[in-house]
């Protein structure tokens, strides 16, 4: 109960927490909508949003209609830098810094009379941190073992070396790969259309 070792073993948890966020969990799924409005071309994410899995176009009975195409940002500058059209219907959507200002833009921007004004994004969170003493990870049990064990070989490393927590470091990459293998969200590599 030493308060030095507890907060070594809090920034170690922490730590363990942000190095499994290095990549998007399935278990992690999750969906908002987005209400388009004639003219704009810029529209809030969720603040939770760590990266698109897939974004369709909704009817008013909030049956889908189809899916857009997602284009990384980078490429989106290239193609569609000024946005000077807007459109009826819209065909693909990019985010832009999502980590600052969790921004979404979808092209042709909506303009005039919509025909669809719903926009279901499923997109991926972070696992998130544990703030309190009695707050859980909200994971399966084995990725919650592997991120324990992670945080035991961080907190052994800053309490006696290396050295000791070397078996604990091997464990844990062993139980990440487990983890990744059943439940890593992989995203597909098929070009613009790819939503996973």
């Amino acid at each position: 109960n030493k308060p030095d070792t507890l907060v070594r073993a809090g920034r170690s948890w922490d730590a363990a927490v942000r190095e499994f966020n290095s990549v998007g969990w399935r278990f992690n799924r999750t969906t908002s909508d987005i209400t388009l409005v004639a003219d704009t071309k810029t529209y809030s994410l969720p603040s939770d949003f760590r990266s698109p899995v897939r974004a369709q176009v909704l009817d008013s009975n909030s049956s889908e209609v189809y899916t857009l195409a997602w284009i990384p940002y980078e490429r989106w500058q290239m193609f569609f830098e000024n946005q000077q059209n807007g459109g009826q219907s819209i065909d693909c959507y990019t985010a832009l810094n999502v980590h600052n200002a969790g921004l979404v833009k979808y092209e042709p921007f909506p303009t005039g009379t919509l025909a669809y004004s719903t926009v279901r994004h499923t997109y991926l969170t972070r696992i998130a941190l544990a703030t309190g003493e009695e707050d859980v990870l909200n994971v399966p049990v084995e990725v919650d073992e592997a991120i324990f064990q992670l945080a035991l070989g961080y907190f052994l490393a800053k309490m006696r070396g290396f050295g000791e927590a070397e078996q604990i470091f091997t464990l844990a990459k062993m139980l990440r790969n487990d983890c990744e293998r059943e439940h890593r969200h992989w995203q597909e590599e098929a070009g613009w259309g790819a939503n996973g």
